[in-house]
């Protein structure tokens, strides 16, 4: 995976209130993920509407702004990526890493979307590809992780996204930083801070 973090990048994820990605022959809803701020909706409900956006909308298009905030999304021949966020003032950060993960997509899933969605929990690990384009926190390497035992369920608790969270887990001691961590475990810059976000965002780590 990518070595990225948000300050490097130049991105503020406190901006960042949903991503999502879409297939374009039914429009369903493949993946989502939430982030700080955003409002409770029926993801489905909330797909469904930007699908008949982008339907009625022009080809080229590909940005909607409402208000104070935008959904940019880039399309691939068979999946639509979008990010929804309070407007900032240099898009082209975002749109490039949305971009990145579309291409990282489609690549990754090509036969399974060739022969049919199916099951879409099959997607769900995907999850801490996004993540690590887009952290669910604004961390850096030099935090300091104390374990919390009053956190919630995270959706993407599955297979290998679990094996890697139970590591970081395992490794926080309240004296170690994430940086250590990630050198200890043998996790990219980027992957750890995904990762930790992602204990970050459902309680199960604090910053000491």
């Amino acid at each position: 995976m990518n070595d990225v973090n948000p300050a490097k990048d130049n991105i503020d994820v406190s901006k960042i209130r949903h991503v999502m990605i879409l297939g374009t022959e039914g429009g369903e809803l493949m993946l989502y993920i939430p982030y700080a701020g955003a409002e409770p909706v029926n993801p489905d409900m909330h797909a469904a509407l930007l699908r008949a956006v982008l339907h009625l909308s022009k080809d080229d298009l590909r940005a909607i702004r409402w208000k104070n905030s935008i959904y940019i999304f880039e399309t691939a021949s068979h999946a639509i990526a979008l990010i929804g966020m309070i407007s900032v003032d240099d898009e082209d950060v975002y749109r490039a890493k949305l971009m990145r993960i579309l291409q990282q997509f489609e690549i990754e899933f090509d036969d399974a979307i060739h022969s049919g969605v199916g099951d879409i929990r099959q997607f769900k690990d995907f999850a801490l590809n996004i993540i690590e384009e887009f952290p669910l926190a604004n961390l850096n390497l030099d935090v300091v992780l104390k374990a919390s035992d009053t956190g919630e369920v995270i959706p993407w608790r599955t297979a290998e996204v679990d094996f890697k969270l139970e590591l970081i887990e395992q490794s926080t001691n309240g004296k170690r930083t994430l940086r250590d961590i990630a050198r200890m475990v043998g996790f990219s810059d980027g992957e750890a801070i995904a990762l930790a976000s992602i204990l970050l965002y459902y309680g199960w780590i604090t910053l000491e």
